[in-house]
């Protein structure tokens, strides 16, 4: 049962017990003063036979209706009785009573009113608030009351959190659309103003239409179909309509398959490549051209920012459950403050991913996603010899 109804249930029979108690003490007060109303020499004797604690139960008995007979016998008695008991059940003598059945009405619409003002105000505050954001206002909030003591929230205040925590959601996803459609837009100037440059450069006859010419604009129009590619390789997996190809692949060949086919940049850069691997297979069901497409992501970014004369590495072992390949380079680090930052689209580190470098900042967060949906998990760490460690681990299905 949750904290809400117990309290419910708790206040619903605080009000009949208060309700139960006020009915007693009203009946009792009204027998009391039926009592009250009886003659002196009929109380004493009451008070008397009540009273004697010699007196068994039967004999105490005995005794009163002896004395009930003795009153029914004499008249005057008998009047003076009657008379009492008629006296305190006239509508003037129920006062007391009427007044204690009201009370404990009063109460109980108190109590009630108290419990739905209670629940009702976070469900107003909830539905104005949803009504603001259907409206366009994400910057809508309940602004929910925050819980005494140590005492967990009850389910009217987790609905408002709730609410808030899915608006500041939706305004952090709306504010990441519009910065990545503003980014998008800069990213895909680049290029496209290139090409159009050079294009209207050779139809107005400024610049000759050689093979050279072309192979620049080849390069340029490389470069927009990598990033639409990235582009859509993203919007398929932020809609969970990525397919894998799922098979069993040796992680260990296809990491060092990977690596290789850098060896002439990293040659031309004056970079080293190395490679450590745990003898034998590591198999692992994943998509080969995925995984693969992540490795290059990583590989490409430690060439990016490994300086001549340093190194890139790469490591594949196996872990407690599952499988896990680090990419590490000799960069100057990662950047300060929240490394996560390297994972948010189009985020580019100063000194190491620029446009002029190549790099469309788009490399790590697919690589991210890419992991993600095998199931595994991508984050980095900084490296012990000054650069930064990009690890990747993937989970054996049990």
């Amino acid at each position: 049962m949750n904290r809400l109804a117990v309290r419910l249930a708790f206040a619903v029979s605080g009000v009949v017990a208060f309700a139960i108690l006020v009915v007693v003490v009203a009946q009792f007060s009204l027998v009391r003063r039926q009592f009250l109303a009886l003659p002196a020499n009929v109380r004493a004797e009451l008070e008397a036979t009540i009273g004697h604690r010699d007196l068994t139960a039967v004999e105490r008995s005995e005794r009163l209706e002896r004395a009930v007979v003795a009153w029914l016998a004499d008249p005057a008695a008998r009047e003076a009785v009657v008379e009492a008991l008629a006296a305190v059940r006239r509508p003037e003598a129920q006062v007391g009573f009427g007044l204690a059945a009201l009370a404990s009405v009063v109460l109980g619409v108190g109590v009630a009113a108290a419990i739905a003002g209670r629940i009702a105000r976070p469900i107003t505050a909830v539905a104005r608030a949803a009504e603001r954001v259907a409206g366009g206002d994400l910057g809508a909030r309940v602004a929910a009351e925050p819980t005494r003591g140590r005492r967990p929230p009850d389910e009217v205040a987790l609905l408002a959190r709730s609410f808030d925590a899915m608006a500041a959601e939706l305004e952090r996803s709306e504010r990441q659309r519009r910065t990545l459609v503003a980014d998008v837009a800069h990213e895909l100037r680049t290029p496209v103003s290139v090409l159009r440059g050079r294009l209207e450069a050779i139809l107005d006859g400024v610049l000759p239409l050689e093979r050279d010419e072309v192979a620049r604009l080849h390069r340029q129009s490389e470069l927009l179909a990598r990033l639409v590619e990235d582009l859509r390789v993203l919007s398929l997996a932020d809609d969970a309509r990525l397919e894998l190809d799922l098979q069993e692949v040796d992680l260990v060949a296809l990491a060092r398959e990977v690596l290789v086919g850098f060896d002439a940049r990293a040659r031309d850069a004056g970079v080293r490549l190395e490679f450590v691997a745990a003898p034998g297979e590591l198999r692992q069901r994943v998509d080969r051209h995925r995984i693969a497409q992540v490795l290059g992501n990583l590989i490409d970014n430690a060439l990016r920012v490994t300086p001549a004369g340093g190194a890139v590495g790469v490591e594949v072992d196996a872990t407690a459950g599952g499988r896990r390949v680090v990419v590490r380079d000799d960069g100057p680090g990662l950047p300060p403050g929240d490394p996560e930052r390297l994972f948010e689209r189009f985020y580019r580190a100063a000194e190491s991913r620029t446009r002029a470098t190549g790099g469309s900042g788009l490399g790590l967060p697919i690589a991210r996603t890419l992991v993600a949906t095998h199931g595994g998990r991508l984050h980095a760490e900084p490296d012990d010899a000054g650069g930064a460690r990009f690890v990747v681990d993937l989970e054996v299905p049990t």
